[in-house]
């Protein structure tokens, strides 16, 4: 993806997952690539989360640790499961301020588990995403003003800031 902005002009940023020998400071987000240290332009100076607990569900573990590291460095309590099933249990047991989740999870999909999770607690706040948000629209469940999409890929931070706002509401 080619940026713009104020200061040195286009930037060209690579969206890849972070996987062993990442490292976050607050300067930004390194991760190693064989030539030494590389940094990626993800701004991660400012804390929102303020001990905000969300509940983190994706069946890609590449996705789900770059997540759980950026949500945490700003402040969110995050807890993560690659099945429906196992959120559906952890959001029994757990008061969560919100829930990102993939929708298409093994086994139970997001679609699913959202209505059972706005079943039980109407008042959650759940941010679904997908590759194909668009398309996905029509199954939104009833109670949709509590559910938002984010359509995959998306930056950290686009996914910060939809967090940030949605907790906030």
């Amino acid at each position: 993806m080619i940026v713009s902005g104020p200061a040195p002009g286009p930037q060209c940023v690579a969206l890849i997952p972070i996987w062993a020998g990442r490292e976050v400071s607050a300067e930004g987000v390194y991760f190693s690539m064989g030539y030494g240290k590389k940094r990626c332009s993800v701004n991660i100076t400012e804390r929102k989360g303020a001990g905000k607990k969300i509940l983190l569900v994706d069946d890609d573990r590449g996705v789900t640790e770059v997540c759980m590291q950026m949500l945490r460095h700003y402040g969110y309590d995050v807890t993560s499961y690659a099945t429906g099933e196992e959120a559906i249990e952890a959001f029994a047991q757990e008061r969560f301020d919100l829930v990102i989740m993939d929708i298409g999870l093994p086994g139970k999909d997001g679609w699913r588990c959202a209505g059972e999770m706005l079943s039980r607690r109407g008042d959650v706040k759940i941010l679904l995403s997908s590759g194909n948000c668009r398309d996905e629209s029509e199954q939104q469940p009833k109670a949709a003003g509590s559910v938002k999409m984010l359509n995959k890929p998306f930056t950290m931070q686009e996914l910060i800031g939809t967090v940030s706002d949605l907790i906030a509401a």
